[in-house]
């Protein structure tokens, strides 16, 4: 899978930006006091997304393809999936599990 991010910067902080940026990436902090604000910016997500017919029609596909395989799940997260004691170490463990920055 990929995810894509798009930012604006001027050019001549380009470089640092993306040091920082790149940052973010290669040693997230995954601060506890945090985790309620991000799953609240997941949830609102979610719920922004539940009448765009272009996010309902991938619900659909999703819900008709293969339940053997990873596709065949929600996808995006909301408060009640987000919300469970551990989801931090659950998180993190993730995080050095599957993610590469390469």
């Amino acid at each position: 899978e990929n995810t894509n991010y798009y930012y604006q910067v001027q050019t001549d902080g380009l470089a640092e930006s993306l040091d920082v940026f790149g940052g973010f990436f290669e040693s997230p902090l995954f601060v506890e006091n945090t985790m309620d604000r991000e799953i609240k910016a997941v949830d609102n997500e979610n719920s922004k997304n539940q009448n765009n017919d272009v996010y309902r029609t991938w619900q659909l596909v999703e819900a008709i393809s293969s339940p053997v395989t990873p596709f065949n799940s929600f996808g995006t997260g909301n408060s009640a999936t987000l919300n469970k004691t551990g989801i931090r170490d659950a998180l993190v463990a993730f995080y050095d599990a599957q993610y590469a920055t390469n």
